[in-house]
């Protein structure tokens, strides 16, 4: 595991335009690079992929899933096994943006939060919508190598491609382009504690 400079902005790459307010909230709740993709790109990359199986209830995959729940997932698939959580937080895109709608919603009984965008708020639309971020601060969840929260920075070492930044409370795997996946993981001080752990798309 290394130490390098935070990522940030977009490297020279315009930034996707469709829910940029909601996303920079998504961004200050989970990392520097995470949660900045096109709402195009979402729903249309999804338009043929199926809904990944929830069978592994405590498995997280790196830049991939956590619990089962993965990114470009479904709701109406989400709640089909998790039920319906409590909306944290809703908006709208206001013009002149694209028409968009993105929530927060938190399944207390299974520690996870989930970040949905969909085209817009009619219960249809919400139903289809997609996971773009879903994050955890329970340590019932971990990798196939045992990392979840609690574990140490110096855990962190044996995921392959796990970046610290100094002097930070955040590490992160993947982000390698816009729209790419990565994991964020939060650390309770620098080189202390992982107290939560988000997957997300990269910007």
């Amino acid at each position: 595991m290394k130490s390098r400079r935070r990522r940030s902005g977009t490297g020279g790459i315009e930034r996707p335009h469709a829910l940029v307010r909601y996303q920079h909230e998504v961004v200050q709740s989970i990392g520097s690079v995470a949660a900045g993709l096109s709402l195009t790109f979402v729903l249309t990359a999804c338009v043929a992929s199926a809904a990944t199986p929830l069978s592994a209830k405590t498995l997280i995959v790196i830049d991939h899933s956590i619990g089962g729940v993965a990114l470009k997932d479904q709701r109406s698939n989400v709640e089909r096994s998790l039920g319906r959580g409590f909306v944290v937080r809703a908006e709208d895109q206001k013009p002149p943006d694209p028409p968009a709608h993105g929530e927060q919603v938190r399944y207390a009984k299974y520690g996870l939060d989930v970040w949905y965008v969909s085209r817009n708020a009619t219960p249809l639309e919400r139903a289809r919508g997609r996971v773009i971020v879903v994050l955890t601060h329970s340590p019932r969840y971990r990798t196939a190598q045992g990392l979840r929260v609690g574990s140490t920075a110096e855990a962190l070492r044996s995921i392959g491609g796990v970046n610290c930044f100094h002097g930070s409370t955040e590490c992160q795997h993947g982000y390698n382009a816009v729209n790419h996946p990565g994991t964020t993981f939060r650390l309770d001080r620098p080189a202390g504690v992982i107290v939560q752990i988000a997957i997300a798309f990269g910007h």
